[in-house]
């Protein structure tokens, strides 16, 4: 567990990423990574939110290439460790790709997302939200790849899923009207 001085730091250095203070939150998250590194170790899933952060920190900076081996660390602890969290995986491959794609590395980033999707499809509800961003995700990048057809198509999936999780929410609220017929041509 995270000690109360790790704790502080780490909401520091969100207060600073919030506030749009992205090279102060940046100094604090290498800290509290290098903190960390002298505790648990280099292999140790304790790392992974903090490789996170300080990844998160420094994509809000444009800084790609600097992010990418956080990013890469996170998904190999990630993938070697004992308890295993697909969802995690899928999260960690999402953040690759998106920054592969910002790169214009497209041929990187397509089986990442692919195999984000085909997790998130296995571990996740078919109408989970996630899902839904992952879809346009990946249309968004065959849309690049100059794949309409199939960016068109999963992106009709997103908005399906998107539609029924507000079609949900409408009649968990009991809203009146047929909310089926407003997004029949989406399904």
């Amino acid at each position: 567990p995270p000690s109360a001085l790790h704790r502080v730091f780490e909401r520091l250095a969100h207060s600073y990423f919030r506030q749009g203070n992205f090279p102060q939150a940046q100094v604090i998250y290498e800290r509290v990574l290098v903190h960390r590194l002298n505790q648990f170790g280099p292999k140790d899933v304790a790392l992974i939110g903090d490789l996170t952060n300080l990844a998160g920190t420094l994509l809000a900076q444009d800084k790609y290439e600097q992010a990418e081996p956080f990013v890469r660390r996170a998904i190999s602890i990630t993938e070697h460790n004992k308890k295993d969290d697909p969802l995690k995986l899928a999260e960690l491959l999402n953040i690759l790709s998106n920054l592969y794609m910002k790169q214009d590395r497209l041929d990187e980033a397509e089986p990442l997302i692919r195999r984000c999707y085909e997790i998130r499809k296995s571990k996740l509800l078919q109408d989970h939200p996630d899902q839904a961003q992952t879809l346009s995700d990946y249309a968004k990048l065959l849309r690049k790849m100059h794949r309409d057809a199939e960016a068109e198509e999963m992106y009709k999936q997103s908005l399906a899923i998107m539609a029924r999780i507000e079609d949900a929410a409408l009649v968990a609220h009991g809203e009146d009207g047929d909310v089926q017929e407003e997004h029949k041509d989406l399904a």
